[in-house]
Parts: C-alpha cells; sequence; structure tokens
C-alpha cells in the first residue's frame, strides 16, 4: 500500500535536494511511511566513502517529533575528566517539550538537567534551563575556600580569610525566558538568570551566559506602542559577580526599581509643519544595603570624595521643536533646539538632590 514500501539495492539519505554529505545503502530496506525503516546490513557512506557497517538499523522516518532518547556525549578533561552525557527528549505537544538529561563528570559527580520550551504562537515563546550538581571537587577549590584577593577591598568578606574544605557542595544553575505579543500591541519580555555561586558560568559555561560578565540580570519589561508615541516600563535586577566570597550575599548589587519611559514622536503643531517630540524618563536605583559606598563621614565632610553614591532617583525631562524644510529637490534640512533638564534625589540627608539643565 501507500504506507508500506520494500526497496532492494536501495539508499537512504536525508533530503533529495541537498548535496549529499551522507547517506545508508543497503540490499534491502523495509519502510513503514510515518513510523520507521528497517534496513538489513547497511553501510554508512560519508560523501561517498564507507565509514560503517551495522547488521541492522532501525531509522524513524515519522513527520512529526517524538520521545525518545537522543545520542549520548561523550568528552574529556583535565579538570572534570571523563564525561558521559544521556539525554530523554519529551514530545509534550506541538507547542511544548523538554528534555531530561544526566551527566556523569568522572571527578565532579554527576550532575541532573531539564530544559523546557514552549511556544504559544509564532510571536510569543519561552524556554527554561535549571542544572543541579553536587560537585565533588569545587569544595576543596582555592576560589571557594578563600576571598577573591581581586576583589577583596571591594566588599569585606563575610567568612574572615578561609572556609574549610567540603566534599561535596550544591552548585546550580537556572534561566528563563520569554517572549509574549499582546493584544493591543503590547509586548512583555522576561529574563531571569541565578546561579549558586559565581564560578558557575566559569566551570560550566555553555549552561547559563554571563561568563566574563560582572553581573547576572533579571529583567522584565512591558512595552506599549501607540500611534505617535512609546511607552514602556522595565525592571532589572542584578545577582552580583565581582564578590570575594563566592557564595556571599548579594546585598551590594544595584538594581533598576524600575525604569521608566515615554516618547512623543515629533508630530505637528496644530496642523503646521513645526514638530513637537518629548522624551520623559524616571529610574529608581536601589539595593538592599547602606546607598553609598565608603565612609559615611567623608561624605559629609566632602561629596565630591571618591566615596559613591549608589542609590536614588532621576527625572529627565526632554522636549523639542523642529521644523523640517528642503532646499530645492537635493537638500533636506531639520533645524532642532530643545530644552532637557534631570533631576536627582539621594537617599541622603547630607545631599538630598541636585539637577541638570541645558
Amino acid at each position: 500500500g501507500d504506507t508500506y514500501l520494500v526497496a532492494q539495492n536501495a539508499s537512504y539519505m536525508s533530503c533529495q535536494n541537498c548535496p549529499v554529505g551522507w547517506k545508508i545503502s543497503s540490499s534491502r530496506i523495509e519502510a513503514h511511511i510515518g513510523e520507521y525503516a528497517y534496513v538489513n546490513s547497511p553501510i554508512i557512506r560519508i560523501f561517498g566513502i564507507p565509514v560503517l557497517w551495522l547488521p541492522y538499523l532501525v531509522i524513524p522516518i515519522k513527520n512529526t517529533r517524538q520521545s525518545g532518547l537522543l545520542a549520548p556525549g561523550f568528552f574529556s578533561n583535565s579538570i572534570d575528566g571523563t564525561i558521559i552525557n544521556a539525554s530523554y527528549f519529551w514530545a509534550i505537544d506541538r507547542s511544548h517539550d523538554a528534555t531530561f538529561s544526566e551527566t556523569n563528570y568522572q571527578n565532579r559527580g554527576i550532575k541532573s538537567g531539564l530544559e523546557y520550551r514552549f511556544m504559544n504562537d509564532e510571536n510569543s515563546s519561552g524556554l527554561l534551563n535549571a542544572n543541579f550538581i553536587n560537585d565533588l571537587i569545587y569544595g576543596h577549590d582555592p576560589r571557594y575556600q578563600k576571598p577573591d584577593p581581586r576583589y577583596y577591598n571591594i566588599v569585606d568578606p563575610q567568612f574572615g580569610t578561609s572556609r574549610s574544605p567540603q566534599n561535596a557542595l550544591s552548585r546550580y544553575a537556572f534561566h528563563f525566558e520569554d517572549h509574549f505579543e499582546l493584544p493591543d500591541q503590547f509586548v512583555q519580555n522576561t529574563e531571569i538568570n541565578a546561579v549558586r555561586d559565581t564560578h558557575y558560568q566559569i566551570d560550566f559555561p555553555k549552561e547559563i551566559k554571563g561568563y566574563g560578565d560582572a553581573a547576572l540580570e533579571d529583567r522584565f519589561s512591558l512595552t506599549k506602542n501607540f500611534e505617535n508615541s512609546h511607552a514602556s516600563i522595565d525592571v532589572s535586577m542584578y545577582q552580583n559577580l565581582l564578590q570575594p566570597d563566592s557564595l556571599g550575599s548579594n546585598s551590594d548589587a544595584i538594581h533598576r526599581l524600575p525604569e521608566i519611559r515615554y516618547s512623543l514622536l515629533p508630530g505637528g503643531i496644530l496642523n503646521s509643519d513645526l514638530l513637537l517630540g518629548l522624551d520623559i524618563n524616571y529610574l529608581n536605583v536601589a539595593r538592599t544595603s547602606p546607598n553609598y559606598d565608603g565612609n559615611i563621614a567623608l561624605l559629609a565632610n566632602d561629596p565630591g570624595s571618591p566615596n559613591l553614591y549608589r542609590t536614588g532617583q532621576r527625572l529627565s525631562i526632554h522636549p523639542n521643536l523642529s521644523y523640517p524644510f528642503s532646499v530645492g529637490k537635493v537638500l533636506d534640512i531639520l533645524p532642532e533646539v530643545g530644552y532637557e533638564e534631570t533631576d536627582y534625589q539621594f537617599g541622603y540627608s547630607a545631599k538630598p538632590s541636585t539637577y541638570r539643565r541645558y
């Protein structure tokens, strides 16, 4: 029938209209369309060269995603030793899937992983990644046992000058992101990143971004596009990676809670060619530790000292006028005049506020 085929002295390849990189040749291929192909004594050829013979092979030829085991991975390096990875793919439905993985590190132990993906429609989707390991070697790592001397003078270490070694130390990484295009031209984006220790993304750089960065960012944004304007609210929180203690407090991290923007696109005034535009920006910067770095007495006596304000609010308003015109048909000119005022409010009584105008 149309769903069952038998071919003698045949070949199987991944596509018909592309250059042949690999193919499987066999004396007999029995194919159940939409299910599996059963191949007797297959020879795997790469660019026409035979590289492997097998006594028997079963190939899925389904036109839908299928749950099942994925090909194992084998790796090795001087720190982790031999690494063996096994994964299972679960095709939940057309819009959702998950991959469960177990990775055995010869020196570190077993790490469990999960990846979950979803898609509501062609413009809205999301991804979650999570990994966990009881690490057998990180607890003996000097990076864990002693403060990082590069950052020792920035933030006082929470654990003194050293920490006792651990035979096994729990470590994890978490990443989530989504993008939704909502009704009425609203757009929402979320990204969450977290690690147990500040060296995780260095030891496992493919699992979470942030290698070489000063901080990991958690971010939520909601934007709205109008016919002649744009508005947005943005919240960002950070995990400081430049700490002397790799498991230390995150109290010195600085966060945007929130930032609000509004922009009015240049438009005509009273049906004239004179255009009015407007940009408004509000930002609140916060953290859980004191709102300054350094000595409070120095701040009071010398506001221009190296001690830095770390928290406060900022409001910026920038209206502008422009008048476009053309010289002949070869030159367009857009003169513009504007005014900007920026006001700052600090949570410190000796210098509660300041402003800038131009």
